[in-house]
């Protein structure tokens, strides 16, 4: 059996030490079962101490609900375009 896995956590390597676990649990597991399995990584080098400033941080929490379900929508076709290309 074949499985492809995508992980939307950030990139394990630079900032999420719990999606690293869980990532490489998971591979070692099914590996254990006989699985071929592929991992991608579809969130790679997401900087979460991203800043824009005094303005950036008003504007954001102005519209912030505002624009929450477009912006949800958004990253959801993005991550769908990214898996159809895999």
């Amino acid at each position: 059996m074949k499985v492809v896995y995508f992980n939307y956590l950030y990139d394990i390597d630079n900032l999420a030490v719990g999606s690293a676990v869980h990532v490489n649990e998971f591979e070692r597991e099914f590996k254990k079962l006989g699985v071929q399995i592929d991992t991608f990584y579809l969130n790679a080098n997401h900087n979460c101490n991203d800043s824009k400033g005094a303005a950036g941080n008003i504007l954001k929490r102005k519209f912030s609900k505002a624009f929450n379900h477009i912006n949800a929508f958004m990253k959801n076709v993005n991550q769908l375009i990214k898996e159809n290309r895999i």
